[in-house]
């Protein structure tokens, strides 16, 4: 076989060599395809477990054009079922997760925007009999109850930089009861996402702010439906 030749008859893995100087090889470094994934892979593999990550408080700014709802209401806001684990949906990077408790963040933010919303409200421990709304004082009762959270990111390949998302959604559903046991009930839904590009891991930074985006959706939903329901017969 004449050297020239040589090469052209090596397999995609020998032909990593080629020649340097008289009857000398030497290796190439073949670029991965996922190389610019390594940063993420190399975090994952020392970490390999579930962290917490805090979420920032929320609030809507209130409006002032717009006039809280007449009436007097108790307010039942079901809080507990809702820590959140961001696990990756990309099939590079599947090591570790994020962890975040948004019960008493969801709890506090839906408080006050009920309070900016309603002419007057009192929050109960648990909700009370539809008999006991009108002799307590009230018109009608307002229950909040957790529905399905998820949130996830996932990794782009965008070469050179790594195109990183965060995502989360919320669904609650609500009710309202007057005294005659008259129910009227509705899901609210809150939806998040968030993308940047870097040759850093930031995707602390993508699930945090889809998760706080998600929440204020969440709320401006809420607020919707409650005035929808309340004010249509």
């Amino acid at each position: 076989m004449k050297m020239r030749n040589f090469l052209d008859h090596l397999s995609p893995r020998q032909s990593l060599l080629t020649r340097s100087g008289k009857g000398s090889f030497e290796a190439v470094k073949s670029p991965s395809k996922y190389a610019n994934f390594l940063p993420f892979l190399l975090v994952g593999l020392l970490l390999g477990c579930t962290n917490n990550l805090e979420i920032s408080p929320v609030n809507l700014v209130e409006d002032k054009t717009i006039h809280p709802v007449q009436g007097n209401y108790t307010a039942f806001v079901e809080q507990g079922a809702w820590v959140l684990e961001a696990k990756s949906r990309s099939a590079v990077f599947a090591v570790g997760g994020y962890e975040s408790n948004l019960n008493e963040i969801y709890a506090d933010a839906l408080k006050a925007t009920l309070k900016a919303n309603l002419q007057s409200v009192v929050f109960s421990e648990v909700p009370i009999p539809a008999s006991q709304i009108r002799s307590l004082g009230f018109d009608r009762q307002i229950i909040i109850h957790q529905g399905k959270a998820e949130s996830s990111f996932r990794i782009h390949k965008t070469f050179p930089l790594t195109g990183q998302q965060g995502d989360a959604s919320l669904n609650v559903t609500i009710a309202i009861i007057d005294a005659e046991n008259t129910i009227k009930q509705e899901i609210a839904a809150g939806h998040g996402y968030l993308i940047k590009s870097s040759i850093f891991d930031l995707r602390e930074e993508v699930i945090k702010s889809a998760t706080e985006s998600a929440l204020k959706n969440l709320l401006e939903n809420i607020v919707t439906t409650l005035r929808k329901q309340i004010t249509t017969n």
